[in-house]
Parts: structure tokens; C-alpha cells; sequence
């Protein structure tokens, strides 16, 4: 859960996301497009509008179809979209057995692990 492999693309960062990472992404995606009280809310938490973050949402549901690791191009904005939903996540499901139930098989620690491995491996591929 913790590794994200992102290598540098001409367009912006190719990211290599485990069928497990997209199924954890989507629902914190479809979490968040649920439960912020606004369009506001989630734009200032995620830097996204309600379009964009349902487009990456869609993006990362086809990609844990197809199983096994995968890599999807994103901008630098996605991925800060990307990094801010999973903190943000973290502050809607303060305890973790309501993290674990509503976001089901996962961990508040998945989260945090995975945006700091999102910031390392773009850092890297720069």
C-alpha cells in the first residue's frame, strides 16, 4: 500500500498505482464528493472542483478494473489533489474504526503512508 512509483513524463508524472492504492483512492474520492457540505468545501480541501476530482475518480475506478499495476498520467494538480484528499479523509474520519468501516479494509496510517510516499516519489522523479 505504501509505494508509489512516479517517473517524470512529458506532459507531467506518470504514477504507478497498485489495484489495491485505486480501490483506496476511489473511495476516498467518492467519500469526499459524499460528505463535503458544499462544492466550496471540496474544492478548498482537495484544490479541485467537483468535476475534476469525479474525473479522477473515474480515471482511477478504470485502471483497478484492468487489475495488476498500472500507470496513469497526471499534473502536478492532480496529484495535489490526489495528496489533499487523502489528508483531508484523515480529519472527516478522525477515529480508526470509523476510518476502517466507512473507508472498508483500510487505515487512517494508509493514508498518511501513501501521501508521503505520492511527495517522495514525485520529488524523486524531478
Amino acid at each position: 500500500m505504501k509505494r508509489v512509483q512516479v517517473t517524470k513524463s512529458a506532459n507531467g508524472y506518470l504514477v504507478g498505482l497498485s489495484r489495491a492504492q485505486r480501490i483506496f483512492l476511489s473511495m476516498i474520492f467518492e467519500y469526499l464528493l459524499g460528505h463535503s457540505a458544499s462544492d466550496i468545501d471540496l474544492e478548498i480541501q482537495t484544490g479541485s472542483d467537483r468535476d475534476h476530482i469525479e474525473s479522477l475518480l473515474g480515471r482511477l475506478k478504470s485502471g483497478a478494473v484492468e487489475g495488476g499495476r498500472t500507470a496513469d498520467e497526471f499534473t502536478r494538480g492532480d496529484l495535489h489533489s490526489i495528496h489533499a484528499a487523502l489528508l483531508a479523509v484523515r480529519e472527516h474520519l478522525p477515529s480508526e474504526v470509523q476510518f476502517h468501516t466507512t473507508i472498508t479494509g483500510f487505515y487512517r496510517e494508509h493514508a498518511a503512508d501513501l501521501a508521503d510516499s505520492l511527495v517522495r516519489s514525485a520529488d524523486r522523479a524531478e
